[in-house]
């Protein structure tokens, strides 16, 4: 019985010393997934400080968005978001820069086509989705159809980011 005893004690110590020696001993995994978190809040920190207010985006689309490009820049600067990060949020809006430049120079027939199709698709898929009812759809719609009509083409439509009426948000 004492050899028993002694038998399985000495099993039990085997075995935990021989799992202590398998396990991982380095702090610089543990750092890294650490430095991680801290680089992801930093990041999702940086974005909030970097929304462009609706109003200003109304005003001058291009302007806002090459304000931002200065913020992002000035983010790395302060070691607050990493320059890989900076360099795809740049390249997104240079992008989108690109974007409202040609847009800005279609014909007006061309930029209301684009914006009512736009805006189609888009409550197409929140009918399909089951988050907007076809009647309703229907309604924002032939409001919004109404509204691009109407504008003039100057400048940025201010009905067009969001629906507030009828509570629909563009994505």
């Amino acid at each position: 019985m004492k050899i028993s005893k002694i038998i399985s004690t000495a099993a039990l110590i085997v075995s935990l010393s021989s799992s202590l020696a398998f396990a991982n001993n380095d702090t610089n995994a543990s750092k890294g997934f650490v430095n991680n978190i801290f680089v992801k809040e930093a990041n999702e920190r940086a974005d909030k400080d970097l929304k462009i207010k609706h109003e200003d985006f109304i005003k001058d689309p291009i302007k806002a968005l090459e304000n931002k490009k200065e913020k992002i820049q000035s983010l790395v600067k302060e070691g607050k978001i990493s320059k890989e990060i900076a360099d795809e949020k740049i390249a997104k809006i240079d992008s989108k820069i690109k974007e409202i430049k040609i847009f800005n120079n279609l014909p007006l027939e061309q930029k209301r086509e684009k914006l009512i199709n736009n805006r189609k698709t888009h409550i197409e898929k929140l009918v399909k989705e089951g988050k907007l009812d076809r009647s309703k759809a229907d309604s924002i719609l032939k409001d919004y159809t109404e509204k691009i009509n109407k504008w003039d083409g100057n400048g940025y439509p201010r009905f067009h980011s969001k629906c507030k009426k009828h509570d629909i948000h563009k994505d």
